[in-house]
């Protein structure tokens, strides 16, 4: 089903170890001496970023976090304010699976019921009465729904850290074919309770763990009429998207793998109604640290092989750390900061690795305003997002 029109992005607010909020982020990643952001948010306070102070007794550390960034969002755009009906409202969000860390209360009375049945019933009682709730996947979607007062369609995906791609993508569906009129998307991880660290590191995909950050970013797409009879002034507009499976890591950077993530980025160009010609920037979203930012340095080279020149090329990664399921979302929000400046900042410029062809620059056309975000993760997904910025 094709799109009746193209929904826009009107907001766009996260948590990180940078700071609270996305300009903190921002602010970081464009000034001269960007500094590495706090990988754990384990002991961020989120009490005050919460209007309901007992759903903080029902989630994780984790969840909590991210629905801290839904309330900001909320704040942001004046949500409380909200014309639209609560039925044309949707939430889509990345989650992070569960971990035992999440109920570690009841993972110690099971481990002690192993040794005799008493023990096992006193530290039961030690654990919350809600402990089974607690870090469940859908509770940043279930707790953002009712924040958002959203009762329309909605998703969550407990996946890879390509997913935040995939909830915007899903998100961007329903309301371009007019089942939505906004809808919330984004996702969160919390890599300090979480073994994607040391599965990533035994498989050889990241060389240094601190490249994994906590987070959680999530950006609100909406109909124009929407957002104009709400008062919000869009800053980009969602033109077309793309995926593709590479396969079971390790990547060998073959033709077969990385032709497949080229042809989806080239048709997602071309139902965008543009050539690569157009296009002015492009995010990627690999980290340094694993063999996933070869292939996708590899696949944009090879998609701008036959343009007119190759557009400015940044890696937010190099200093925000991977947010895995957070990914792609905050380069949303600074789109228009990046082509004001004119140029990218050193620290998110990266080098290509040996073997791969590709002039990018570090200057933003101004005339090109088309923006290719991308994503590939080290589970073998890919996925890219193309957008049109709008001068605010």
């Amino acid at each position: 089903m094709n799109l009746t029109h193209n929904p826009v992005i009107t907001g766009v607010e996260m948590m990180t170890g940078s700071g609270v909020g996305a300009d903190a982020a921002i602010n970081n990643i464009l000034s001269d001496t960007p500094v590495r952001p706090n990988p754990c948010l384990a002991d961020l306070d989120v009490r005050q970023l919460l209007p309901d102070r007992k759903v903080l007794k029902t989630i994780s550390q984790t969840d909590a976090v991210a629905l801290a960034a839904v309330a900001r969002l909320k704040e942001q755009c004046n949500g409380d304010q909200e014309q639209s009906s609560p039925w044309r409202r949707g939430v889509y969000v990345s989650a992070q699976p569960s971990t035992a860390d999440d109920n570690q209360y009841y993972f110690d009375a099971v481990e002690e019921s192993q040794k005799q049945v008493r023990e096992f019933g006193a530290r039961c009682m030690q654990s919350k009465p809600v402990t089974l709730l607690i870090g469940l996947p859908n509770n940043v979607l279930c707790y953002g729904s009712m924040l958002w007062n959203a009762k329309g369609p909605n998703s969550n995906y407990t996946a890879v850290e390509h997913c935040a791609h995939i909830s915007v993508m899903q998100a961007a569906r329903r309301v371009g074919w007019g089942k939505l009129d906004l809808a919330v998307a984004g996702g969160f991880n919390g890599h300090h309770n979480n073994l994607d660290t040391k599965v990533l590191q035994a498989n050889g995909l990241y060389s240094d763990a601190s490249s994994l950050c906590d987070g959680a970013a999530f950006c609100l797409l909406e109909t124009r009429q929407n957002a104009s009879a709400n008062g919000r002034r869009p800053f980009a507009e969602v033109v077309a998207w793309g995926s593709a499976q590479l396969g079971r890591p390790p990547f060998n950077l073959d033709d077969d793998r990385s032709s497949r993530f080229a042809q989806a980025i080239s048709l997602a160009i071309h139902k965008g109604g543009i050539s690569p010609d157009d296009i002015g920037l492009v995010l990627a979203g690999a980290a340094r640290e694993s063999t996933a930012e070869t292939c996708e340095l590899l696949v944009l080279s090879r998609v701008f092989a036959k343009a007119r020149g190759f557009p400015a090329l940044g890696l937010f990664p190099r200093v925000t750390g991977d947010l895995m399921q957070a990914s792609g979302i905050l380069e949303l929000a600074a789109l228009n900061r990046l082509y004001d400046r004119g140029k990218l900042p050193p620290a998110i410029v990266p080098q290509m690795p040996v073997g791969v062809d590709g002039n990018f620059t570090t200057a933003i056309d101004p005339e090109k305003p088309y923006v290719l975000l991308t994503k590939v993760s080290c589970s073998g997904q890919a996925t890219c997002l193309l957008v049109k910025r709008e001068k605010e």
